[in-house]
């Protein structure tokens, strides 16, 4: 839900806290409105309870991790509509491909570079619903 200021609401986790404060900062800098978790088991309720626009989860959380959380947050129904960007440890293909399997609408190589990430942020909050099912996305990038 966006908040009522008409700010993007953003649910960011994210295990390491530099990173993760680096990019908080740079995203309320930006107008967002961002709540954090540091793990899988964390994020879940944090995901369901606050309903974020969009989900921002690191591959590497400790507990669930963040594949995981990210196939429970776009298969359930009440949360499912955000579209989830992953980041990932690695740059070959497969962490990109495991990610769009799992749901993410998109994914980036840690480290993130915030200009780049709000970039795809935005594209990603206004582009039409109908544009964030991951079975879609998944037959676009020829994974299903």
């Amino acid at each position: 839900m966006t908040t009522q200021d008409n700010k993007y609401h953003v649910a960011l986790i994210a295990r390491d806290y530099p990173s993760r404060a680096r990019l908080a900062v740079a995203l309320v800098n930006e107008g967002f409105h961002v709540d954090l978790a540091d793990d899988g088991i964390a994020a879940m309720p944090l995901i369901i309870e606050e309903r974020p626009d969009l989900v921002l989860i690191d591959s590497d959380i400790a507990r669930v991790n963040g594949y995981g959380v990210c196939s429970i947050t776009c298969s359930n129904r009440l949360v499912g509509h955000a579209p989830v960007v992953m980041f990932t440890e690695g740059e070959g293909i497969f962490d990109h491909a495991w990610a769009r399997v799992m749901g993410a609408s998109h994914s980036l190589t840690n480290p993130v570079d915030p200009a780049e990430l709000i970039e795809i942020m935005l594209e990603l909050l206004t582009r039409p619903a109908a544009a964030h099912d991951p079975e879609i996305d998944a037959q676009v990038v020829g994974l299903d």
